[in-house]
């Protein structure tokens, strides 16, 4: 798309006591054509910042945190229960929960890498899941179910977008929520969630498309990251 505006600025709207963007005097609104409202200023300096560092060409993939609205006002708010059920379903496929038995070297660094946040996530919000080996999919505890239901029910449409991304990417609710609550940056994020990938690159050597899609995944742990850290200002 072409770029067709001069100046992106912040502005507040009132009516709601939210920040929206405008460009040049147009307010910017989501592909559903609702008004883009942002709740809170650091977030909406970094959305701004996006539109106004864009070239003669917009490119949409350099405007994560704009994404990252877009799902929120578009996706989340008018169908909220069906995305906090997608995201408590990696409550049952959460990577972190399936481990490999062999080879011996690659299991020691799953257990080391991965026990450490199981433990955290049971301290933090009291859910605790169990561990496998192999890829049958195993029960977790309901209390531990309803506990991220819960605090899914708890969270903005905002932080529930930041949320659906980083558990998108990384497979693993623990690691959604590990970001969300700011344990976990977008490097160690990406290094939890790429243990197994890691290992064999480093057995097998790296082509150029697996390289590129660390790229993209190390992007979107990076926005997240900075979405989570704008919205906790």
């Amino acid at each position: 798309m072409q770029r067709f505006y001069q100046n992106a600025k912040l502005g507040l709207i009132e009516d709601i006591n939210n920040f929206g963007i405008f460009l040049d005097t147009k307010p910017l609104k989501t592909p559903q054509k609702k008004l883009f409202t942002i709740p809170c200023l650091k977030l909406a300096e970094m959305i701004c910042e996006e539109w106004n560092s864009q070239d003669e060409i917009i490119i949409p993939s350099t405007m994560p945190l704009t994404r990252i609205g877009y799902t929120a006002l578009d996706q989340i708010e008018p169908n909220r229960s069906l995305y906090e059920q997608q995201i408590s379903r990696y409550l049952i496929t959460d990577t972190l929960c399936y481990r490999v038995a062999h080879p011996i070297e690659l299991a020691k660094i799953q257990d080391n890498t991965w026990s450490p946040l199981l433990t955290w996530v049971e301290k933090e919000f009291g859910i605790y899941l169990k561990e496998t080996y192999g890829v049958v999919a195993i029960d977790q505890p309901m209390r531990s179910i309803k506990k991220v239901n819960d605090i899914l029910m708890g969270l903005s449409i905002w932080e529930l977008s930041g949320l659906l991304l980083s558990v998108r990417i990384s497979g693993s609710l623990v690691v959604g929520l590990g970001m969300y609550k700011n344990y976990l940056d977008a490097d160690e994020a990406f290094k939890v969630s790429e243990v197994e990938r890691t290992w064999q690159i480093k057995r097998w050597g790296e082509d150029s498309e697996i390289q590129e899609i660390r790229r993209k995944i190390k992007g979107d742990f990076l926005a997240a990251e900075n979405f989570f850290e704008a919205i906790s200002i």
